[in-house]
């Protein structure tokens, strides 16, 4: 009995220590200098005058480069996941029918997307990437046969 009583005691002991213990933080040589650190690493670079754009994105109307999806995909659900005057102008189509994929990228050659970089035809999945002539603009248009979606991306060319 004296044993059990023993290690009870011990035990509690052991809680009330385990429990009452401090943390104690490591000592800190300057917090502020610490703290000043870390927001500028968060701040976003400033654009001096020679190196901004000479135009800026927002004045970009990526939708008029490239084929209207409503006139193509006019059966189809377009869902427009980064509009234009922004970086990019991004959609997405479901429902859409046979050879429609096909037509746009037919419809991208005709508007001016000569250079084409890549057209594949695998068992998941078709791309297409051109850039204009120019080079200044890329599209891309990819086919997921697994989920039947077609993903297009119109930008500014990445090549410069």
């Amino acid at each position: 009995m004296k044993k059990i009583l023993f290690l009870i005691i011990i035990l509690v002991l052991l809680l009330l220590t385990a429990c009452t213990a401090q943390v104690i933080p490591a000592p800190t040589p300057n917090l502020t200098a610490a703290k000043e650190m870390s927001s500028v690493q968060t701040q976003s670079p400033t654009l001096t005058p020679t190196s901004m754009p000479s135009a800026s994105n927002s004045d970009i109307k990526y939708a008029e480069m490239i084929p209207d999806p409503k006139v193509i995909f006019a059966n189809g659900d377009i869902s427009i996941t980064d509009g234009d005057g922004g970086k990019a102008y991004i959609f997405e189509v479901t429902g859409y029918a046979d050879g429609e994929y096909e037509s746009y990228i037919s419809e991208c050659k005709e508007m001016g997307f000569n250079d084409v970089i890549y057209k594949t035809n695998e068992k998941r999945s078709s791309d297409f990437g051109a850039y204009t002539n120019d080079g200044k603009y890329w599209v891309e248009v990819s086919l997921d046969k697994e989920n039947d979606i077609i993903y297009v991306i119109c930008q500014t060319s990445k090549k410069k």
